[in-house]
């Protein structure tokens, strides 16, 4: 008899009460009604008219009153069960159901053997005997208020079931029994530098590691559903179960289902107290490991103030120390050209004066010689012309106008090209003393101009350095403020409804960071869905809180953000 006062049920689902005749089976004592009475609200309608019917006309007076109010009942089942018996259809659609059942039932054995639960094994085999008594119009009247429940969604969920707790049997040996929370360092990524540093696994109980109860998400809502589809077949029963005709009680055909939901429900209760334990152990190790990186975050700053410190006196020490390397050098470079400009102009004056003189001296040695010469040609002409008197008179006579205008030629000619070479002379000395002079004063403005543009230079590349430094220090603390503020959305996001924190469900508009709530759950989709790994119903409830977003119901969308962020993330 179902009892109708919430008081006296204890546990999360309510299974009918067998009745007292039968002792074959009893529901567990999560599922319990803790009244005696065949009637906990209060005395059934009609029975003090029963108890006045039995005062007055004795026994046989209530048997004949007891059997006219049976009769619709009993009209009713025998109707049923010829309908059935002579519809090949009712009939095949019941032993469809029959053969489900028993498929769910021995998917649940498979289970209980390999986690070597005896106790429920034995519970299937009680269920598998009972369902072998009802008969295909029993399960017909059963269910003759509606249709044959469906138990395929069942038997395929509790076949995933199955097939996880035989593939944690078969690697037992070779895994561990700890929860993994995160993952560790990644190739190429830096390590944290203190020691030591939080264990990324938290250890569960035995009976809740993978290898004894896979409690996976998808498990332990394939392990709900089925406790959900026997709850329904139960409760669709319960007429039934419930009814007593002329002595004779329709609850044996309840008592397999009544088994199975018991069954069920355990498996799945066992599986959703591993899935909460894993939740509180994640969060408990997420927050040691949150709390060590933040720690080790400030020492870090610290030893980075530290460096920037160092680095900033090296460099302007470094720099102050090739100032004066370089200062002291341009000293020495202008004295070093200045003398040794001083020695070239020297040696050109030099130079020039020697040439200027050793021109003079063969100027007037060539004068001398050209002298002589023309005294010894007049001698030996004078002698000539003396030997050759008549000759010589004639033919000077005849040549001596000749002679005198090629000489006065000659003599023209020699005087024009020596005072041409004396012009060229003085004009390429002239020259080239202004040639030298310029050359001096251009070395001059180089070496000036070049000292400026070295010491500009220089200047130029110590504030870009510094420029450079100073950019590289915010880029870092911008990056470590990010990484802080990431890891604590992504929390926050993972942790229960209860830890939900206001500044997460505020625009930035407002103050806020719900866009980059959204930012960061669809980087998480979309890198789960990029390595092979499963969503569940991610993209829908992001969907729908970019739908809440855009209609500024602010709190709304960060709670579909979560659930999208928990589906991803396995919870």
């Amino acid at each position: 008899m179902l009892s109708r006062d919430r008081k006296s049920i204890r546990g999360n689902y309510m299974n009918p009460k067998m009745p007292s005749r039968d002792n074959s089976y009893h529901p567990s004592s999560n599922v319990e009604d803790s009244s005696n009475s065949p009637f906990p609200l209060g005395a059934a309608p009609g029975i003090d008219i029963l108890r006045k019917i039995g005062n007055a006309f004795g026994f046989l007076g209530l048997a004949a009153w007891a059997l006219l109010l049976a009769q619709p009942a009993v009209a009713q089942r025998v109707v049923v069960q010829q309908a059935t018996a002579n519809n090949p259809q009712s009939l095949q659609a019941a032993q469809s159901f029959r053969d489900n059942f028993s498929a769910l039932l021995d998917n649940y054995n498979a289970v209980f053997k390999l986690q070597g639960n005896t106790l429920r094994q034995e519970q299937v085999a009680q269920a598998q005997a009972a369902m072998q008594k009802v008969s295909p119009a029993d399960l017909a009247y059963v269910f003759s208020r509606g249709s044959l429940p469906d138990l395929a969604p069942a038997v395929s969920a509790m076949q995933r079931v199955a097939a996880a707790q035989l593939a944690a049997n078969n690697t037992a040996h070779t895994s561990s029994t700890t929860l993994s929370l995160a993952p560790g360092a990644q190739p190429g990524t830096k390590s944290v530098s203190s020691v030591p540093f939080p264990d990324p696994s938290t250890s569960v109980i035995d009976d809740c590691s993978e290898s004894n109860t896979p409690h996976g998400a998808q498990l332990t809502y394939d392990a709900l559903i089925s406790a959900q589809e026997t709850s329904s077949i139960l409760a669709a029963a319960a007429w039934v179960c419930n009814e007593d005709i002329l002595g004779e009680n329709g609850s044996a055909v309840c008592i397999p289902f009544a088994i199975a939901n018991d069954i069920a429900q355990s498996l799945f209760a066992a599986r959703n107290f591993c899935s909460g334990l894993d939740q509180s152990a994640m969060v408990a190790g997420n927050s040691s490991r949150l709390d060590h990186i933040h720690t080790d975050l400030s020492n870090d700053l610290t030893t980075l103030q530290g460096n920037i410190t160092t680095a900033t006196t090296t460099i302007t020490t470094n720099d102050n120390s090739n100032k004066t390397a370089i200062v002291t050098n341009d000293n020495t470079n202008t004295t070093s050209i200045i003398a040794s400009i001083g020695a070239g102009s020297t040696t050109v004056v030099n130079n020039a004066n020697a040439n200027t003189t050793q021109i003079i001296k063969n100027d007037n040695a060539n004068t001398t010689t050209i002298t002589t010469n023309n005294n010894n040609n007049k001698t030996a002409i004078v002698a000539n012309d003396n030997a050759n008197t008549t000759k010589i008179t004639t033919n000077d006579n005849n040549n001596k106008t000749a002679i005198v205008t090629n000489d006065n030629a000659n003599t023209a000619t020699i005087t024009t090209n020596d005072n041409n070479n004396k012009t060229a002379i003085v004009t390429n000395d002239n020259t080239n003393t202004t040639s030298i002079i310029a050359s001096i004063g251009a070395g001059t403005t180089t070496v000036v101009n070049n000292a400026n543009a070295n010491t500009t230079q220089i200047i130029n590349n110590d504030n870009a350095n510094t420029a450079t430094i100073a950019a590289k220090v915010d880029a870092d603390m911008s990056n470590l403020r990010d990484l802080t503020l990431r890891t604590w959305i992504e929390l926050a996001l993972a942790a229960n409804q209860g830890y939900d924190v206001v500044s997460l469900q505020v625009p930035q508009a407002f103050g806020g960071h719900l866009e980059l709530v959204r930012t960061i759950t669809t980087q998480v989709i979309a890198s789960v869905q990029a390595s092979g790994g499963k969503i569940g119903n991610a993209q829908s409830q992001l969907a729908a809180g970019d739908a809440a977003l855009a209609a500024h119901q602010y709190q709304t969308a960060f709670k579909n953000y979560k659930h999208a962020y928990r589906s991803v993330s396995g919870n």
